[in-house]
């Protein structure tokens, strides 16, 4: 990806309530993915936004490449802002009301409630506000292997996909969320470089002149269904999003100290898939008086942390002053 240095300073230097400005210190930034739709809805948001095009050089630097559809346009921004994103970014769609999600973008982006719903996500760090739930991703293991999407770009940074067993059943789909800089940052700049030029490169372009469906797509009578296609690439990265900020990296140490002086972390999840939970269990188990930590023997692992594994038996991990204990969903410990 080329260099957007110069791009950056003068986005930089617009003043913070340019709705194409915001610094490191403002609180949400909304990107807008914008290719054949109205969106002039999106400028009764009351969160600064900026509008992301496909292969508009007038708009650089908020025009991405025309593959895989929105997804890239993310990347790109991550890319080109990596060393001075907002503290949250809000990732929407060109379309103010869709199947997707209830009623009108607007009203969900503007609620004053928004950023305690956000703050109340099983996720940390990361919520996505549609409705649409994802259901198994065994069927698309195939594709996503086969395309070479996983191996060259997820593998080196998350190993084989078959650890991660069930990782999209019930999840909501459609990637309209909101994720925050440090889920972001959890993973190296390279990351994304790599990911945004690796779907550059091998999306398959549909509307290029000469294409064959025939040809590229062999047995499939439909372009898109090609496991290059944009079609699916987009959707590789629509039912990745949550594992790749969620995901609880190996030298990530999220401790909290608690007001008597306790350290305390806490994760959960399955196989290669844990979550960090420490702000979850310091709500719902933390008595604030004396700083005692009491897991009730009725307590609802997924209810209270979700379930970042579909039909995976879950491990609860609590680290107090260096000392683990670990318990099952049923609740069964180990000291």
């Amino acid at each position: 990806m080329a260099d957007m240095s110069e791009h950056i300073t003068i986005v930089k230097n617009l003043p913070v309530n340019d709705t194409k400005g915001w610094t490191t210190d403002t609180p949400f930034l909304v990107i807008v993915n914008h290719y054949d739709h109205d969106i002039s809805w999106a400028q009764k948001l009351i969160f600064p936004h900026v509008i992301y095009y496909k292969e508009r050089q007038d708009k650089e630097p908020f025009s991405a490449s025309n593959k895989a559809k929105s997804e890239t346009n993310l990347l790109k921004f991550i890319v080109d802002f990596y060393d001075r994103l907002p503290k949250n970014i809000i990732i929407v769609h060109q379309y103010e009301r869709k199947f997707y999600h209830e009623g009108s973008l607007i009203d969900i982006l503007n609620d004053p409630q928004f950023e305690t719903k956000y703050k109340e996500s099983k996720s940390v760090g990361f919520w996505c506000f549609n409705t649409q739930l994802l259901g198994s991703v065994h069927q698309q293991l195939g594709r996503m292997i086969g395309s070479g999407w996983w191996p060259k770009c997820m593998e080196p940074y998350f190993g084989p996909i078959e650890k991660y067993g069930d990782f999209t059943n019930g999840k909501r789909g459609c990637a309209q969320f909101v994720v925050s800089r440090e889920r972001i940052l959890s993973l190296p700049k390279q990351f994304y470089i790599n990911m945004y030029d690796w779907l550059v490169a091998n999306t398959l372009d549909e509307k290029s002149t000469g294409y064959d469906p025939i040809t590229l797509c062999r047995n499939h009578s439909e372009s898109w269904d090609h496991p290059r296609s944009s079609h699916y690439t987009a959707r590789y990265m629509e039912w990745s999003w949550e594992l790749i900020f969620t995901l609880l990296k190996e030298d990530e140490d999220l401790s909290v100290v608690l007001p008597r002086g306790k350290k305390i972390s806490a994760r959960y999840g399955a196989r290669n898939f844990y979550r960090d939970v420490t702000a979850h269990v310091i709500k719902y188990c933390v008595n604030v008086i004396d700083d005692t930590i009491v897991i009730p023997q009725n307590f609802n692992f997924n209810e209270m942390f979700g379930d970042p594994i579909f039909g995976s038996v879950k491990t609860f991990y609590l680290t107090v002053d260096g000392k683990t204990l670990e318990m099952t969903e049923d609740h069964t410990i180990t000291l």
